[in-house]
Protein backbone atom coordinates (compact mmCIF):
# COMPACT_ATOMS: atom_id res chain seq x y z
CA UNK A 1 0.00 0.00 0.00
CA UNK A 2 1.21 3.69 -0.65
CA UNK A 3 0.72 6.72 1.64
CA UNK A 4 -2.60 7.46 -0.21
CA UNK A 5 -4.46 4.59 0.43
CA UNK A 6 -3.06 4.84 3.90
CA UNK A 7 -4.34 7.77 5.39
CA UNK A 8 -7.73 6.26 3.83
CA UNK A 9 -7.21 2.87 6.09
CA UNK A 10 -5.31 3.61 9.06
CA UNK A 11 -6.63 5.45 11.87
CA UNK A 12 -6.40 8.20 14.60
CA UNK A 13 -4.93 5.65 16.73
CA UNK A 14 -2.16 4.67 14.77
CA UNK A 15 -0.64 8.17 15.06
CA UNK A 16 1.04 9.48 17.87
CA UNK A 17 -1.71 11.06 19.88
CA UNK A 18 -0.18 13.48 22.32
CA UNK A 19 -1.90 14.31 25.56
CA UNK A 20 -4.04 17.19 25.86
CA UNK A 21 -4.19 20.34 27.51
CA UNK A 22 -7.73 20.32 29.25
CA UNK A 23 -8.72 23.58 31.17
CA UNK A 24 -11.84 23.98 32.60
CA UNK A 25 -14.26 26.16 30.81
CA UNK A 26 -14.67 28.60 34.22
CA UNK A 27 -10.50 29.10 33.96
CA UNK A 28 -9.44 32.29 32.73
CA UNK A 29 -7.54 32.96 29.88
CA UNK A 30 -4.53 33.27 31.92
CA UNK A 31 -5.28 29.91 33.39
CA UNK A 32 -4.80 28.42 29.77
CA UNK A 33 -1.80 29.86 28.74
CA UNK A 34 -0.18 28.71 32.05
CA UNK A 35 -1.23 25.30 31.24
CA UNK A 36 -0.14 25.49 27.50
CA UNK A 37 3.22 26.61 28.19
CA UNK A 38 3.63 23.79 31.09
CA UNK A 39 3.20 21.04 28.49
CA UNK A 40 4.55 22.54 25.27
CA UNK A 41 1.39 22.64 23.28
CA UNK A 42 -0.07 25.46 21.45
CA UNK A 43 -3.44 24.83 22.24
CA UNK A 44 -6.14 23.91 25.21
CA UNK A 45 -9.11 22.03 24.85
CA UNK A 46 -11.68 23.19 27.32
CA UNK A 47 -14.08 20.62 28.95
CA UNK A 48 -16.94 21.14 31.29
CA UNK A 49 -17.62 19.42 35.05
CA UNK A 50 -17.84 15.91 33.41
CA UNK A 51 -14.47 16.49 31.87
CA UNK A 52 -16.65 16.70 28.00
CA UNK A 53 -14.76 18.79 25.51
CA UNK A 54 -16.68 22.21 24.46
CA UNK A 55 -14.61 24.29 22.75
CA UNK A 56 -10.60 24.75 22.04
CA UNK A 57 -8.32 28.18 22.91
CA UNK A 58 -5.33 28.32 20.34
CA UNK A 59 -2.26 30.45 20.53
CA UNK A 60 -3.65 31.93 17.77
CA UNK A 61 -6.83 33.24 19.56
CA UNK A 62 -4.33 34.22 21.94
CA UNK A 63 -2.52 36.72 19.72
CA UNK A 64 -5.43 37.59 18.23
CA UNK A 65 -6.74 38.07 22.16
CA UNK A 66 -3.76 40.61 23.14
CA UNK A 67 -3.86 42.58 20.34
CA UNK A 68 -7.45 44.01 21.57
CA UNK A 69 -5.96 44.15 25.03
CA UNK A 70 -3.51 42.43 27.44
CA UNK A 71 -6.01 42.78 30.37
CA UNK A 72 -8.11 39.60 28.24
CA UNK A 73 -5.88 37.34 30.38
CA UNK A 74 -7.75 38.18 33.34
CA UNK A 75 -11.30 37.32 31.42
CA UNK A 76 -12.85 33.81 31.25
CA UNK A 77 -11.80 31.66 29.18
CA UNK A 78 -15.40 30.65 27.62
CA UNK A 79 -15.32 34.32 26.40
CA UNK A 80 -12.34 33.57 24.09
CA UNK A 81 -12.85 29.78 23.50
CA UNK A 82 -14.10 28.31 20.40
CA UNK A 83 -16.77 26.53 20.68
CA UNK A 84 -16.74 24.76 17.36
CA UNK A 85 -14.09 22.19 18.10
CA UNK A 86 -12.80 20.26 15.40
CA UNK A 87 -12.24 16.64 16.37
CA UNK A 88 -12.20 12.94 15.56
CA UNK A 89 -12.41 9.55 17.27
CA UNK A 90 -9.65 7.08 17.42
CA UNK A 91 -11.09 4.87 15.05
CA UNK A 92 -11.43 7.34 12.11
CA UNK A 93 -9.21 7.40 9.37
CA UNK A 94 -6.15 9.44 9.44
CA UNK A 95 -7.00 11.15 6.17
CA UNK A 96 -10.09 13.00 8.23
CA UNK A 97 -7.60 14.63 10.47
CA UNK A 98 -6.08 16.49 7.52
CA UNK A 99 -9.78 17.22 6.28
CA UNK A 100 -10.90 18.69 9.57
CA UNK A 101 -7.69 20.72 9.57
CA UNK A 102 -8.08 22.49 6.03
CA UNK A 103 -12.03 22.37 6.28
CA UNK A 104 -11.01 24.30 9.93
CA UNK A 105 -8.16 26.29 8.83
CA UNK A 106 -6.78 24.49 12.28
CA UNK A 107 -3.44 23.04 13.57
CA UNK A 108 -5.03 20.89 16.06
CA UNK A 109 -7.86 18.54 16.56
CA UNK A 110 -9.28 17.09 19.18
CA UNK A 111 -9.23 12.83 19.37
CA UNK A 112 -12.48 12.43 21.76
CA UNK A 113 -14.39 8.74 22.50
CA UNK A 114 -17.71 8.26 22.04
CA UNK A 115 -19.17 10.39 25.32
CA UNK A 116 -16.99 13.49 23.67
CA UNK A 117 -14.33 12.66 26.67
CA UNK A 118 -10.82 14.25 25.27
CA UNK A 119 -8.37 11.11 24.87
CA UNK A 120 -5.60 13.59 22.89
CA UNK A 121 -4.95 16.07 20.80
CA UNK A 122 -3.03 15.63 17.29
CA UNK A 123 -2.80 17.43 13.72
CA UNK A 124 -0.10 19.41 11.93
CA UNK A 125 2.54 17.57 14.01
CA UNK A 126 1.37 14.38 14.34
CA UNK A 127 0.14 14.31 10.75
CA UNK A 128 3.82 15.12 9.64
CA UNK A 129 5.39 12.73 11.86
CA UNK A 130 2.62 10.08 10.30
CA UNK A 131 3.93 10.69 6.43
CA UNK A 132 7.41 10.70 7.50
CA UNK A 133 7.36 7.08 7.83
CA UNK A 134 7.33 7.30 4.07
CA UNK A 135 10.09 9.04 3.06
CA UNK A 136 12.99 7.34 6.14
CA UNK A 137 15.64 8.22 3.79
CA UNK A 138 14.44 12.00 2.91
CA UNK A 139 13.74 12.84 6.59
CA UNK A 140 17.06 13.72 8.58
CA UNK A 141 18.15 14.98 11.81
CA UNK A 142 19.86 18.25 12.05
CA UNK A 143 21.68 19.59 14.56
CA UNK A 144 21.22 23.10 15.73
CA UNK A 145 23.23 24.71 13.35
CA UNK A 146 21.63 23.79 10.71
CA UNK A 147 24.07 21.23 8.98
CA UNK A 148 22.40 17.65 8.13
CA UNK A 149 24.55 15.72 9.90
CA UNK A 150 22.57 12.47 11.17
CA UNK A 151 21.24 9.91 9.17
CA UNK A 152 18.22 9.16 11.42
CA UNK A 153 14.98 9.98 10.90
CA UNK A 154 13.25 12.51 13.07
CA UNK A 155 9.90 12.35 11.85
CA UNK A 156 8.71 16.25 11.25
Amino acid sequence: MGLKEDLDTATVSQMNIRPPVTIPRTATVRDAVDAMRFAGLGCAIVVDNEKKAVGIFTEGMLRHALNESVQILNEGLESQMVARLPWVRPTDPVKMVLEAMEEHNIRFIAVLDDDRRVIGITGQKTLMEFIAEYFPREVFTQDPTGVTTSHKKEGA
